[in-house]
């Protein structure tokens, strides 16, 4: 039980972090656009058309109508949305760091990020990119083991990792990038060991 309660006392320091002045600041530009686009007195159909009228975040425009019929329409419960997500995100460095690096490593690389200034006020806009942290280690997560890339995949697994790569382009083109560098990788292993299984290259 002790080995967990530091990284207990870091999530407790990280929530604390983000929840504080959650909603000391006014809406920017972009985060009054979501909350617009995101009205549940619309049909998803209309949302669908302000969404794609200056960008193509729709997984999250989705999920923050879900967040908005369930809980209502305001702005000062909207960012609470993105905090959960936050939440969710650290979470999954945390067991990320754990299944690949050393105590020591996941306690210093837990701190770091519970502190990041730039994931604490992702957390507290009401922006994209927060889902696209959480998706991203879903991925990596699932393309990753013990350390090192995994190679054996099944095909449920390819077929999950595929629909995830949907959401996550879905969420932010960004994670267009993250993909690539996956392919790229698969792609310089290949040319060098001229192993590639018939799975990897549906994958791909």
């Amino acid at each position: 039980i002790f080995k967990y309660l530091p990284i207990v006392l870091i999530f407790l320091l990280a929530f604390i972090l983000r929840f504080y002045n959650l909603n000391g600041e006014d809406f920017w530009t972009d985060e009054m656009f979501a909350y617009w686009t995101t009205d549940p007195n619309i049909s998803f159909k209309d949302t669908v058309v302000r969404t794609l009228s200056s960008n193509f975040n729709s997984l999250f425009d989705f999920l923050l109508k879900s967040f908005h019929i369930v809980f209502g329409y305001n702005v000062h419960t909207s960012r609470y949305f993105v905090l959960f997500f936050s939440l969710v995100s650290l979470i999954l460095f945390a067991y990320l760091l754990d299944n690949t690096s050393s105590y020591k490593s996941l306690i210093f690389g837990f701190f770091l990020l519970s502190i990041n200034i730039f994931h604490i006020k992702y957390s507290q806009e009401l922006r994209s990119y927060i889902i696209t942290f959480v998706l991203a280690l879903i991925f990596i997560i699932l393309n990753f083991k013990n350390g090192k890339i995994e190679n054996n995949f099944s095909y449920k697994k390819i077929f999950t990792i595929t629909f995830l790569s949907i959401l996550m382009v879905l969420n932010h083109s960004f994670s267009i990038l993250i993909l690539l560098s996956l392919i790229l990788f698969k792609l310089l292993s290949f040319f060098k060991t001229k192993k590639i299984t018939i799975k990897e290259v549906f994958l791909i």
